[in-house]
């Protein structure tokens, strides 16, 4: 199509992406999903890794899969079976647009499967959720405290030394891929340490979101920081983020600034869960509090 919306070329491909009654003089290089085709080879460069078409596999295994990716995922045991595959072999239902990961960070005294439930993760994954088709990781840091994710600052700096170092071998093998991070509760903060540390090797990350997370002076984003952009989810009646928020933090514990876009969910809470405690843990696993608050806001 032309800037005058006048449609030049049409295609038509096989579900893997091999175009029908391809034209050798076509020298438009996006293709397939819309990504780069490389005329030479033959093949779909899907941001992350080189697909065949012809054969449906990628050239090279999935960069990021690995048993911390296995926490009860559905969808991460069936990539297990082949790390080549595109779209978990069936490109009419999935989609793997840049072959990695959002990383979701649980909170203090939780791990993996309490703080991202299946349900979630299925509606987040699927044709309706904000990240269609990507593969998720639920990042664990439940070794850390008696009862998960130690409530201190060394259990949230051990953890976020260890994601510091899962994410920087990923960028390593794939420095054009963008990074994002979803943290709730302290889990935000983890995220937020591990910005600042990224951000003084150079590395951008794309997106934070952060979920209920304690909004302190002693986590904040710093000068070496490098992202593009942070949401701040938050309810006026949780008392566990303010429980959360220590010596020295700010007044209401609860928005963030610099960059942040603070986002006040209170009036889409759920009845059932506006107490001071359990409205802590209503808002990161609430799809229509995605759907009509998190979603559009997201770039």
């Amino acid at each position: 199509m032309n800037q005058a919306g006048q449609v030049l070329r049409r295609y038509r491909y096989s579900a893997f992406g091999v175009e029908f009654d391809q034209d050798p003089a076509d020298t438009n290089p996006w293709r397939y999903r819309g990504e780069y085709f490389d005329v030479e080879t033959g093949m779909v460069y899907l941001r992350a890794r080189f697909m065949n078409p012809r054969t449906s596999r990628f050239i090279t295994a999935d960069p990021y899969w690995g048993v911390h990716s296995m926490q009860n995922c559905v969808l991460s045991m069936r990539q297990a079976g082949n790390l080549f595959v595109y779209g978990l072999n069936n490109p009419l239902m999935f989609i793997d647009p840049l072959g990695l990961a959002v990383w979701f960070i649980h909170g203090t005294f939780s791990n993996p499967d309490r703080a991202w439930n299946q349900e979630f993760i299925n509606w987040a994954m699927g044709s309706d959720g904000p990240f269609t088709g990507e593969e998720w990781f639920r990042f664990d840091w439940s070794d850390t405290g008696w009862f998960g994710g130690g409530n201190n600052k060394s259990a949230r700096q051990t953890a976020a030394n260890r994601l510091f170092e899962m994410i920087l071998e990923h960028h390593r093998a794939n420095p054009n891929d963008p990074i994002r991070l979803v943290g709730h509760s302290h889990g935000g903060n983890v995220g937020i340490l591990v910005i600042n540390m990224l951000g003084a090797e150079g590395i951008v990350v794309d997106t934070l979101i952060t979920i209920g997370t304690p909004a302190r002076r002693d986590y904040q984003l710093n000068n070496f920081a490098l992202i593009g952009q942070h949401l701040n989810i938050y309810n006026t009646i949780d008392r566990t983020q303010i429980a959360g928020m220590g010596f020295g933090a700010p007044m209401d514990g609860r928005r963030f600034r610099g960059i942040a876009e603070n986002i006040n969910v209170t009036p889409y809470i759920p009845r059932g869960q506006r107490g001071m405690f359990s409205s802590h843990s209503a808002m990161h696993n609430n799809t229509d509090i995605w759907d009509l608050r998190i979603v559009p806001s997201l770039r």
